[in-house]
């Protein structure tokens, strides 16, 4: 487990961004994870925004590339004429425990790395 998670984690640059897409579908799954932290919870999106959301999170600009295979994953749904877009909560039967760990460590390195930016940075 924890090389999985080190591989994904490797994935993303120091702005947290993923930097290409994963070879192995196990560390595409958890790469997937953590963006998916980045699509908001409860409402629906036409596909203009998930794309753009999306194209914030990766620096290899295939926005259509992540969606599909977020739905493919279960991790998004849409509607047939690809109008909506809504985010899945998950549940512990499909949210992988490494999942979880890199959703939280991309989250983690994102408000360092602010923090970073803002002169904000305290070594202790």
């Amino acid at each position: 487990m924890h090389g999985l998670v080190e591989r994904a984690l490797h994935q993303f640059d120091d702005m947290v961004r993923l930097k290409q897409w994963p070879s192995s579908r196990s560390v595409q799954t958890l790469a997937l994870w953590a963006l998916w932290t980045t699509l908001p919870a409860g409402r629906s999106m036409p596909e203009r925004e998930v794309n753009a959301l999306l194209s914030r999170e990766h620096l290899f600009y295939d926005p259509a590339t992540l969606r599909r295979t977020m739905i493919s994953c279960g991790f998004v749904v849409r509607r047939r004429d690809g109008t909506d877009y809504r985010r899945i909560s998950p549940n512990s039967d499909t949210l992988p425990r490494e999942g979880s760990i890199v959703a939280e460590t991309r989250k983690l390195g994102r408000r360092l790395n602010c923090n970073f930016l803002k002169g904000e940075a305290r070594l202790t």
